[in-house]
């Protein structure tokens, strides 16, 4: 997933929560539902609330991590270095 789209994930658990805390409250003033019900709604939340610490505190994905050292000479590479400065080696960034 981009940054973008766990925003926008992140931004409909939001509008679903608010519309379910909504739907809780006209159902408890109307009586419809009962203790259960109840319970059961603080049981979603936690996990709604659940899910979006996991979210939220998962690390970006870097990218893959440069190579320190050339495969063909062995000479100490740098991260912007696309070809070896000693041998002239493809440096492979997977």
């Amino acid at each position: 997933m981009t940054e973008r789209s766990i925003a926008e994930f992140l931004a409909d658990l939001d509008r679903q929560a608010a519309q379910d805390d909504e739907d809780e409250q006209t159902l408890l003033s109307a009586g419809a539902i009962g203790a259960a019900g109840a319970a059961a709604a603080k049981a979603a939340k936690a996990i709604v609330g659940a899910a979006r610490t996991v979210i939220e505190s998962a690390p970006a994905q870097a990218s893959a991590p440069s190579p320190k050292f050339c495969r063909q000479c062995g000479v100490e590479l740098k991260p912007e270095w696309r070809f070896c400065t000693k041998c002239g080696a493809t440096i492979s960034r997977t």
